[in-house]
């Protein structure tokens, strides 16, 4: 496991002549459990999987400034994070050590595993920070400029795991030229859909008007004495009836065909350009911390050539280390409905195709299998008025309404 729960780590008391030096947040600070985590090496780079940042002269921390977990690593019950202070490390302190005394013993260390002596950041942001983020979030100008204002080198971007993907500007503009297409057949669907419509509801139409002929025959031929007349009557008018009977039974199938495209249009696509629009607000969010997290790691790099601190830095460098665990969340989140709108484009491109030629092959099969069923009824109703004799011809003959001509 990445971070288990290991011997029980030391009190707080231990420390706490160390809690005095962290100002204003020394009481947040000491209101945090200590946690005893082992972290494994990953299996890439055989490297541990993080890495550190803060430490004397000018911070009296180290902490957390990068977490890198692989599919193959369980995370356990605790999950280390960014801001989080490190302790102790195998049971040394590392209170008053160096940041590169800490990047030597980390180096030097043989084990396949290591203990971690952990003092985590509060879940719940303190008032005072949780403004400071909002404010770097939301002053930050986000443009498609950014890429030419995060110089991702060898400097803090590098240990945030800012990958070359997040900052490519053509993979949002891959999903929007993804999205208009979608949204051109959009197009194609609406009118589709409108003319299905149109088309079941005069079918329906026709089915009415087919029971209402159908009616009309049947009082025509109630008090029709002639046998072949009453027959053609009634053969037409069961023939009608059985018409509208073969609409009804095809039409909640013929609904279907259309809910589906209704369900696409008012639900698929909508659903996508939601989650692309949350991609875009989560990306813009997390690029723009991220241009905060270098500014600010700029500053204190300026400060340390100066031989100079801020009284942040000095106290435990909480606001910056606060900013690092919400950039690293923020791109958690930017990741992952990055992945979401990947694969609810794809899911809707393969879909659009697809969908509308089972669609179109369901509503030809219905028709079809309707149409075929009127012609066996126009067939059997053709037959069954055959099978009674005209005797019409001959009745007005022997009445002497029929006169021979030669």
């Amino acid at each position: 496991k990445l971070a288990t729960m290991a011997d029980a780590p030391p009190t707080e008391e231990s420390f706490s002549s160390d809690i005095s030096l962290h100002g204003k947040f020394a009481q947040m600070a000491a209101n945090q459990t200590l946690t005893a985590i082992t972290v494994k090496r990953t299996t890439q780079g055989m490297l541990f999987p993080f890495s550190v940042g803060g430490g004397a002269p000018f911070c009296p921390c180290i902490y957390i400034t990068s977490v890198s977990y692989h599919d193959e690593v369980d995370k356990g019950d605790f999950v280390l994070e960014c801001g989080d202070e490190v302790v102790m490390i195998n049971g040394q302190v590392m209170i008053g050590k160096t940041i590169d005394e800490v990047i030597t013993i980390l180096r030097d260390f043989e084990g396949d595993s290591l203990k971690l002596t952990v003092r985590a950041l509060p879940n719940e942001v303190p008032d005072g920070v949780s403004g400071f983020i909002y404010r770097s979030a939301a002053l930050k100008s986000f443009t498609r400029s950014v890429t030419k204002l995060l110089k991702p080198k060898e400097n803090v971007f590098d240990s945030l795991h800012i990958f070359q993907a997040d900052l490519r500007e053509d993979v949002v503009a891959d999903f929007q030229r993804k999205l208009d297409e979608l949204l051109h057949q959009r197009k194609t669907y609406q009118a589709f859909e409108k003319h299905l419509s149109l088309y079941l509801i005069r079918l329906q139409a026709l089915a009415e008007v087919q029971q209402e002929f159908a009616v009309f025959l049947d009082s025509l031929s109630v008090g029709e004495t002639d046998k072949a007349l009453h027959a053609r009557l009634s053969a037409i008018s069961k023939s009608h009836k059985i018409y509208n009977t073969a609409v009804f039974q095809m039409m909640p199938k013929a609904d279907f065909v259309r809910e589906q495209l209704h369900t696409y249009l008012t639900k698929a696509i909508p659903d996508a350009k939601t989650t692309q629009d949350k991609h875009a607000a989560a990306r813009d969010h997390y690029l723009a911390l991220c241009i905060k997290v270098q500014e600010m790691a700029d500053e204190q790099a300026e400060d340390r050539k100066k031989g100079e601190v801020s009284s942040d830095v000095e106290t435990g460098n909480y606001y910056f280390r606060f900013l690092l665990r919400e950039t690293l969340r923020s791109r958690a989140l930017h990741v992952q409905l990055q992945q979401d709108v990947t694969e609810k484009l794809h899911m809707l491109e393969v879909k659009s195709a697809h969908d509308m030629c089972d669609q179109l092959h369901r509503l030809i099969s219905l028709l079809a299998e309707y149409i075929e069923k009127c012609r066996e009824i126009s067939v059997e109703a053709t037959q069954e008025m055959k099978l009674v004799q005209d005797t019409s011809v001959e009745e007005c003959r022997a009445a002497g309404i029929v006169h021979e001509t030669a």
